[in-house]
């Protein structure tokens, strides 16, 4: 069968993919706002000498790492309502489902950006009589923010990539937008052309973001090796 490619098809529906788009990056900041709040809480949770307030924060994390991020959704979205008798639009059980499970990752990527902050720096804020809310807010939060900072961004791509799971509640978002084009044009390839090259663009982000400065390791072993793990990195993003 002779198929010809036509990206008329695309250019003279830009507008209706272009709305999709904003969706997309609208679900994903929006889970980002929320999901960063949510992390923050419970990785002070979780750094909670108190059982009863450490314990459930580990279950959450546990349990929203190691569950698939649609199973997540259809509970939001079917189960919730349910259980509480509020009833969600697809909207805002995919903004809520990803913001439990980003949520989760963004945690575990906070407590290890506030134990990174050095134990001596702690020490010498209580021995200046600073409180302990103090300390974190002066002197640990500002230094874990700057650590964590690389792997947030890396949250944030996947956040764009699992906001294609909306379309399965059929919102407007551009994996929907390409499929409803690709479905009433009868032409599947031009529209999923508008999807491939932001599929590419998110892997080169998430490629640059791996990348990690040799400089600084001391053993000359590890700095090799991490040299040509990064020369592996920076030839895949050219390609």
């Amino acid at each position: 069968m002779d198929y010809r490619f036509r990206f008329d098809v695309v250019t003279s529906n830009i507008g209706f993919l272009m709305d999709g788009l904003g969706m997309t990056l609208l679900i994903s900041f929006l889970a980002l706002v929320v999901s960063t709040v949510i992390g923050l809480l419970i990785a002070l949770c979780r750094r909670s000498g108190t059982r009863w307030i450490s314990f459930p924060a580990a279950t959450y994390c546990e349990l929203f790492r190691d569950t698939p991020v649609l199973v997540q959704l259809f509970w939001v979205y079917y189960v919730l309502p349910v259980l509480t008798g509020v009833r969600l639009s697809a909207f805002a059980a995919v903004v809520i489902g990803l913001s439990l499970n980003s949520g989760a990752f963004l945690a575990e990527i906070f407590r290890a950006g506030i134990q990174a902050v050095p134990r001596g720096q702690i020490d010498a804020a209580r021995v200046l009589g600073m409180r302990r809310t103090l300390t974190m807010r002066r002197i640990v939060l500002p230094q874990a923010i700057r650590i964590v900072l690389p792997p947030m961004g890396n949250d944030f791509v996947a956040l764009i990539k699992f906001s294609s799971l909306a379309s399965t509640f059929a919102v407007g978002e551009i994996t929907r937008k390409a499929t409803e084009l690709s479905s009433f044009t009868f032409r599947p390839r031009p529209a999923d052309q508008t999807v491939l090259p932001s599929a590419r663009f998110r892997q080169k982000i998430t490629l640059r973001s791996s990348l990690v400065p040799c400089t600084k390791m001391r053993s000359p072993l590890i700095a090799i090796a991490c040299a040509i793990e990064n020369a592996n990195l920076k030839a895949q993003i050219t390609t």
